[in-house]
């Protein structure tokens, strides 16, 4: 009698012990072990050419195209600040929203002024760039506030501010800009600063006399 080679299917004598055609063994155990190692070879080979393929795609896709906004202060003066914003991304953008902090050092203590500005919204294009000025006195229908640790020593004073503005390190000034992040989903936002040392003493003049610690001897001197 005969019987069929589990591999090859090949006729072979009933009580063969190996195939002749394909010399594979007919012991059953055997033949499922080979079959599972024979499968797992397979799905590593396919995993593999997967992962492949993925590190291929990966490497071509680039980011989704953005703006990107670079941001430089230019001047401080007693009425109004100015900054240029350039555009160094791929899409254009909206911008109409900036935030003003200015932090002056006062021995172990700091003042600090924070104002929130909101202009009629401007569109930046890729490359280009825009100069903005901003009144002090725009801070309104945002915010403004001024704070000082507890630990500053002695009272605010003109003679002081300028005196650490010609130090530099003691009076720091940033601009934050918001602008529009992504082209399909425009209330995604997001923001860049720029930030100087010791130029904005009549920004810092101005709050003080207006909404800080010298807002009282102001209006009562007038």
């Amino acid at each position: 009698m005969k019987s069929q080679c589990h591999a090859c299917g090949e006729d072979i004598a009933e009580n063969a012990k190996v195939c002749g055609q394909c010399n594979s063994s007919q012991n059953r155990f055997l033949h499922r072990v080979n079959s599972f190692a024979n499968l797992g070879t397979l799905a590593v080979s396919l995993l593999a050419l997967i992962v492949s393929f993925a590190a291929l795609y990966f490497s071509t896709v680039k980011e989704p195209a953005s703006p990107r906004l670079i941001v430089q202060v230019d001047r401080f003066n007693e009425s109004e600040f100015s900054f240029f914003i350039a555009n160094l991304g791929e899409l254009p953008t909206l911008v109409r929203d900036f935030d003003l902090r200015i932090s002056l050092k006062q021995g172990d203590g700091t003042h600090v002024v924070e104002a929130g500005f909101t202009v009629p919204p401007a569109q930046i294009s890729p490359e280009g760039n825009r100069l903005f000025s901003v009144k002090y006195s725009s801070f309104v229908p945002r915010f403004t506030s001024w704070t000082a640790t507890e630990s500053t020593a002695e009272p605010f004073s003109l003679n002081f501010l300028y005196g650490a503005a010609s130090l530099g390190g003691n009076l720091h000034c940033e601009v934050d800009v918001y602008f529009t992040s992504r082209r399909y989903f425009p209330s995604n936002i997001d923001g860049a600063e720029g930030s100087v040392n010791g130029t904005c003493s009549e920004a810092m003049k101005w709050f003080a006399e207006n909404i800080g610690p010298l807002r009282l001897d102001t209006k009562s001197a007038k």
